[in-house]
């Protein structure tokens, strides 16, 4: 988030009678791009958590790099819980905004199955997908 974003929001929501309940931020952000990542920014995406009173950050998609092969995909997950462990040191958890391309198939397996497998330390935040229908394929313990 920019200086005058985090400033601008800082306050606003006791002021609104609200809690800021996460921070985006990706993994990585790809070259030349003007967004925070996790890897890169890491001090300072903690520094506006505690500033603005979250004790969330999410990423909200896995980029399509990380879906290009089956070992492309562990590899998100290895560095993903990794960094989801250097948040847990800083009180903060770190979420995992999925959607419907987590229902791809690699060897008989969810990319869903593979990542709750490859990255215990990452929650989920299931906004995008029917609390109902995950329940009945068997994710209830995501909530």
């Amino acid at each position: 988030m920019s200086e005058d974003t985090v400033a601008r929001s800082t306050g606003l929501g006791p002021e609104l009678g609200m809690e800021i309940a996460a921070l985006s931020a990706a993994l990585d952000a790809p070259p030349g791009s003007p967004n925070e990542s996790l890897t890169d920014n890491f001090d300072k995406v903690v520094a506006d958590c505690r500033r603005l009173s979250c004790s969330m950050v999410r990423i909200g998609m896995m980029p399509l790099s990380a879906m290009a092969s089956k070992e492309t995909l562990l590899d998100f997950c290895s560095r993903s819980n990794e960094m989801a462990g250097r948040l847990a040191e800083a009180g903060i958890n770190l979420c995992y905004h999925n959607h419907h391309n987590e229902f791809a198939d690699y060897d008989g397996q969810y990319v869903l199955d593979i990542i709750r497998e490859s990255a215990p330390s990452l929650r989920f935040d299931s906004l995008a997908t029917s609390r109902e229908n995950l329940v009945k394929l068997g994710y209830a313990d995501l909530f």
